[in-house]
């Protein structure tokens, strides 16, 4: 099997029987609004866990999205499940997984993705890890909670010059590990937001509580 997307706005993706090596078919085409960016399988191989850009049917594209694809029938593929981060009004969203793998995190159900959203209003907007529990064939998403690193900075100021970029997550048995330009953090796999522990690369901010040395 294969698969193959375009990166148009308008995007189909096209499933590939490769059993023939020298002569790969395509088998089918699913066309939707947005594109993927990065493909992932799933289900034993019958589905596939998608992250790339939200569309409409003019091909406009807007926030950052995650989708899941049935691909069990090559000839039939069809969208099990979507979740987007910012709408037609207000769409800005970015996550460093639409253009690298390894910010990509997907393990016992669970997909931690680097994300930002909502502006740069350090009242409003996010910048942190956004978790999601994902259904083992599919076929829902849950956000289970977002993990920030702001009390990790020094002295922090408004701006987001300022906000700690969470780039990459490991999954240790029940934990969550989020790294970022700041430190360390450690939740709870399945409730992200609680937090076990940190570990700071710098001085601590005012009133922060302490952390591992």
């Amino acid at each position: 099997r294969g698969y193959l997307v375009t990166f148009e706005r308008i995007d189909p993706l096209f499933p590939l029987d490769r059993t023939d090596h020298t002569e790969p078919k395509v088998m089918g085409e699913l066309e939707m609004p947005g594109f993927s960016t990065y493909l992932h399988p799933m289900n034993d191989g019958n589905a596939l866990l998608a992250v790339g850009r939200e569309g409409n049917e003019d091909g406009t594209t807007f926030g950052l999205a995650v989708k899941s694809f049935d691909v069990s029938d090559l000839e039939q593929p069809s969208i099990l499940a979507s979740l987007s981060f910012g709408d037609e009004n207000d769409g800005w969203s970015w996550s460093e997984a639409l253009y690298d793998h390894h910010a990509f995190t997907y393990h016992r159900d669970t997909l931690a993705i680097p994300a930002s959203f909502n502006g740069w209003d350090p009242e409003t907007g996010f910048v942190g890890l956004v978790v999601i529990g994902v259904a083992p064939d599919g076929r829902s998403f849950a956000q289970l909670g977002l993990v920030d690193h702001m009390d990790l900075a020094a002295n922090p100021e408004n701006g987001s010059h300022d906000w700690p970029w969470i780039r990459r997550s490991v999954v240790l048995e029940d934990t969550l590990v989020a790294i970022s330009n700041r430190g360390v953090t450690f939740s709870h796999l399945a409730a992200p937001e609680v937090r076990i522990n940190r570990v700071s690369f710098f001085d601590e901010a005012p009133g922060a509580p302490p952390a591992l040395r």
